[in-house]
């Protein structure tokens, strides 16, 4: 799988672990081994060695043009492969083939997770889960993520073309998908009927809500933040005289040009591995 930095940043914003494939394989996708392993949303299970998959580069996109809001399709064939332990490894020539594969591999194991991280980041879990969430669903909106996130997605458009691309792709895959399951092409995944609902495409600006879910969530000095803004919004002459106007915590910041440079690897700064911990003697302790 091609590795670049933009890649990393738009895998962990999904916060969504790719899981175990299922068997439902949807047109497209061929396996070359007979089975698959692991489980996913759907509900199917099966066992067996490992499988190979590949994705065509016909009938898999979503549409549009060379664009760059639009997916073009894929440039070549996708290989995905899925371990014996149900964990698909994807390979491609380019980055957005693989985002997309990717995406789509994403959309088969976890949709109904990754629809309920979609709903709390939006404030729309009180919809299918009761009035219960309805808190929660206040919290999201006063927030307003879907808005930061959209502001987020056009951020990237601007200053990374490619990054942006690769996103574009990865959502491709996850509408595709979704499409699937909406046109009864594949078995509806476990979660959805059981809550009254379907699956509703994703969107650039939903996903990257989630994003700010996560960042929102992390934030360890919130409430600090908010005094401060009240503060400095409505008594801006005591702005400079208290505390709130400094970071929450002891900041350090070292200039570029004084950062070390860094240790050449060595062989033999290589610790050999420690011996064993000898097994314990059998049966009771002397004198007992």
């Amino acid at each position: 799988m091609r590795t670049t930095p933009g890649l990393q940043w738009i895998m962990v914003a999904s916060a969504l672990a790719l899981g175990a494939c299922g068997d439902d394989l949807p047109d497209g996708l061929g396996d070359s081994s007979g089975t698959t392993g692991g489980a996913s949303d759907s509900g199917s299970t099966s066992s067996g060695s490992t499988s190979f998959a590949s994705l065509d580069d016909t009938g898999t996109s979503t549409g549009g043009d060379d664009g760059i809001d639009q997916f073009p399709g894929l440039s070549a064939p996708v290989e995905i492969l899925i371990d014996d332990r149900g964990i698909p490894h994807i390979y491609g020539e380019i980055d957005p083939d693989v985002l997309y594969a990717s995406g789509y591999q994403m959309a088969t194991d976890r949709l109904f997770q990754m629809d309920l991280m979609r709903r709390r980041a939006l404030g729309r879990q009180a919809e299918i889960l009761g009035p219960d969430l309805v808190g929660q669903d206040q919290v999201s909106r006063v927030f307003d993520l879907h808005r930061w996130g959209a502001a987020n997605v056009e951020r990237l458009r601007s200053d990374d073309p490619e990054a942006y691309r690769r996103l574009v792709a990865w959502l491709a895959g996850v509408n595709d998908r979704i499409a699937e399951v909406n046109a009864g092409e594949v078995p509806l995944p476990y979660g959805f009927a059981e809550t009254d609902s379907m699956p509703e495409p994703w969107t650039l600006a939903e996903h990257s809500a989630i994003a700010k879910l996560l960042m929102l969530g992390n934030s360890n000095s919130l409430e600090r933040e908010i005094l401060a803004t009240i503060v400095q919004r409505n008594f801006p002459e005591a702005w400079g005289r208290i505390e709130l106007a400094r970071p929450a915590f002891n900041v350090s910041t070292m200039p570029p040009d004084e950062l070390p440079a860094p240790a050449p690897f060595r062989s033999s700064l290589r610790q050999p591995a420690p011996a064993p911990i000898p097994a314990p003697p059998q049966g009771p302790p002397e004198g007992l």
